[in-house]
């Protein structure tokens, strides 16, 4: 009965030591897979930092290209309505030099015509005033 109980004993020794071996290799197995977890989540957190920097950086782009659209659009439309400006000036600049020239041409007649009447009055005066100068002279 002893060596049964010794072998019981040895048995049960080894039997602890395989349970506290693989107990102990499982405690290191688990703290690695709890490190590895560990580990996972740092690489998930760093990359959904990265995708909302990312996800950041092209709403600002999207907002910078439509600011600048808005710049673009802004400015051609400032440029048609500069030319419009411009086109009516030419059409009002056109207009008044017609009617410059036409009151040029008017004044121009009508001094024309003045000029005519007064040389007219001009030589009807000398012509009476000869007229009279020889009836009042004595010959």
């Amino acid at each position: 009965m002893v060596e049964t109980a010794r072998s019981d004993f040895a048995k049960s020794t080894k039997s602890l030591k395989a349970v506290r071996q693989s107990r102990l290799q499982l405690q290191k197995e688990a703290q690695l897979l709890q490190n590895r977890l560990r580990v996972l989540k740092l690489e998930e957190n760093r990359a959904r930092k990265r995708i909302h920097i990312a996800r950041e950086k092209a709403v600002k782009i999207l907002e910078i290209r439509r600011d600048q659209d808005a710049e673009i659009e802004m400015r051609l439309s400032a440029k048609k309505k500069e030319l419009r400006r411009r086109k009516v000036l030419r059409k009002k600049l056109r207009i008044d030099r017609e009617l410059i020239k036409s009151q040029i041409l008017v004044s121009f007649f009508l001094f024309e015509n003045a000029s005519l009447n007064t040389t007219h009055a001009y030589n009807t005066y000398y012509h009476n005033s000869l007229i009279n100068n020889m009836m009042l002279k004595p010959r």
